[in-house]
């Protein structure tokens, strides 16, 4: 029986440790756009359901990042999390989720 314990509990730390390195980890730019993109259309929204007139879109921005390592280079291309409001942003577009990134940053 204490084989069979030990055998159990050494394959749920391989599954544990095997999950957990799947798992990327999200870089703080990123997360804050999330943020500020969440914050735009939940204070849009509000506005909206209160019957003033305006429109909101959530969208992403395509970035791309390169590392090199000597003969080597990565290239990622990832979505960040924007977004747009005539309720916040003024007449400059995009101007709401730009203030909030700047506050995160």
């Amino acid at each position: 029986m204490q084989m069979k314990l030990g055998n159990l509990l050494a394959a749920a730390i391989v599954l544990t440790i095997t999950a957990c390195a799947g798992k990327a980890e999200k870089d703080p730019q990123y997360v804050a756009a999330e943020k500020c993109a969440d914050l735009v259309i939940t204070k849009s929204k509000a506005l909206a359901e209160k019957g003033i007139s305006g429109n909101y879109e959530f969208t992403s921005k395509l970035r791309t990042t390169s590392t090199s390592d000597g003969p080597f280079t990565s290239t990622q291309i990832r979505g960040i999390p924007y977004a747009t409001s005539t309720f916040l942003d003024n007449g400059n577009e995009g101007s709401a989720w730009r203030q909030c990134m700047g506050q995160l940053l």
